[in-house]
């Protein structure tokens, strides 16, 4: 249910991830920071690099607009202009679509909020003194602070998926007083989106599969009768966790979706008239627009979500060195980024692209991130190195890490 895809832009930039100097060759494109645009933006580019010189640190932060949100980032303007600005522009028309036609509510209010993205975690916990475990939050329900990271992007659409959410209800539901496990079950609901950056496309999906997964062992272990109201109903805010989260976004996810009960359009209902409900009882609330008592809605929960598919999720590859010369700078335990160009996020597409190029006449470019230890915290380098075809034998997978599935590349 729920899963729309639709291309935003006309396909005028080619991929964003990172490729080899070989690919940006071919005619019409250059290669830029790891990455390959149309050869037409050179003077742009250049432009945007003279701009980044004047960026040291926050205080130096620029601001921008996209159709939809202020922004003010410290982020490279190719990064903001080519990658964040179209993918901010396409959640907006993302939450719109949803809350219109899943949930019949619509408003405003929403619109041209701001969202302050700084450059790597280092410059967020310095402005913020927030942990990676808090890699975003909102500040009244209005503006949003996030920080993008060149390492793990993922995690910056990530959190964006599920704050900007607080964020746009916030604003079109000013007087909404929701309960804590809705909340948050309506901001996850989002976390199952996901953005390919070289197609310029969003795709809507409301199963995050590490919520999935979490909601089903919680469940697993809470008997055959769970009980909602114990389980994360009445948890208060201190004791609300990942289980919380998840097992509150399985029971809106089961609400909306069962053919009797509640459904999509009486919960559009529902939320319409928690809007200026103030402290009125939320259970009074929910028994005006339902026909199934709370204490009925979660008949057949279990169920349904303990029968939901197994999903899949991409992962880094860890690799080990084999016997390389000394000049190839790969080292064990580094997180495989890109093969010739290829972005590779599980080991059928590393396989798939060392089968392929292993024979080739041409050098090939390995793309990795090296983690870095640094005190308390840590960070992460990008490396770049060439390989002649036959060495691609010698990259050995020394075991996956799962990431995020929320950038599709």
């Amino acid at each position: 249910m729920l899963r729309r895809s639709a291309s935003l832009l006309a396909a005028a930039l080619l991929a964003l991830s990172a490729v080899s100097d070989l690919s940006a060759q071919r005619a019409g494109t250059i290669s830029y920071q790891g990455r390959e645009f149309p050869a037409r933006l050179q003077s742009q580019l250049t432009r945007w690099e003279k701009q980044d010189q004047k960026v040291e640190d926050w205080g130096d932060a620029y601001s921008t607009k996209t159709k939809h949100y202020r922004v003010r980032t410290t982020v490279p303007h190719f990064i903001v202009e080519l990658e964040i600005k179209p993918f901010l522009d396409a959640l907006y028309d993302a939450y719109v679509a949803s809350f219109r036609d899943d949930f019949g509510l619509t408003g405003k209010g929403a619109n041209f909020k701001t969202i302050c993205i700084y450059h790597g975690y280092d410059e967020y916990f310095a402005e913020t003194g927030r942990p990676r475990t808090n890699p975003g939050y909102i500040v009244n329900r209005d503006e949003l602070h996030v920080f993008y990271d060149d390492f793990e992007p993922d995690v910056f659409y990530d959190t964006t998926y599920h704050e900007g959410a607080h964020q746009f209800f916030g604003a079109m539901m000013p007087g909404a007083e929701l309960p804590l496990w809705m909340d948050e079950a309506l901001a996850t609901w989002f976390e199952g989106c996901s953005w390919s950056r070289s197609r310029q496309e969003f795709v809507v999906g409301h199963y995050p599969p590490n919520r999935v997964r979490l909601a089903k062992r919680e469940l697993s272990n809470a008997g055959s009768d769970p009980d909602p109201a114990k389980l994360f109903m009445d948890v208060p805010k201190p004791r609300f966790l990942a289980g919380q989260y998840a097992l509150a976004w399985s029971f809106l996810v089961y609400f909306v979706d069962r053919e009797d009960g509640l459904g999509a359009e009486n919960f559009g209902k529902l939320l319409q008239a928690l809007n200026g409900s103030g402290a009125k009882d939320f259970a009074d609330v929910f028994a005006e627009v339902s026909t199934v008592p709370l204490a009925e809605a979660a008949a057949g929960w279990k169920d349904f979500v303990m029968a939901l598919p197994e999903p899949q999720t991409a992962t880094w590859i860890i690799l080990a060195r084999g016997d390389l010369p000394a000049e190839i700078d790969v080292r064990s335990g580094d997180r495989l980024v890109s093969v010739a160009g290829r972005p590779i996020q599980n080991q059928q597409e590393f396989s798939a692209a060392v089968a392929e190029l292993a024979y080739t006449a041409d050098p090939v470019q390995v793309v990795c991130y090296r983690k870095v230890e640094g005190g308390q915290s840590y960070t992460m380098q990008r490396v770049e190195t060439t390989l002649q075809p036959p060495q691609l034998d010698e990259l050995l997978v020394r075991g996956t890490e799962p990431r995020k599935a929320s950038l599709i590349d």
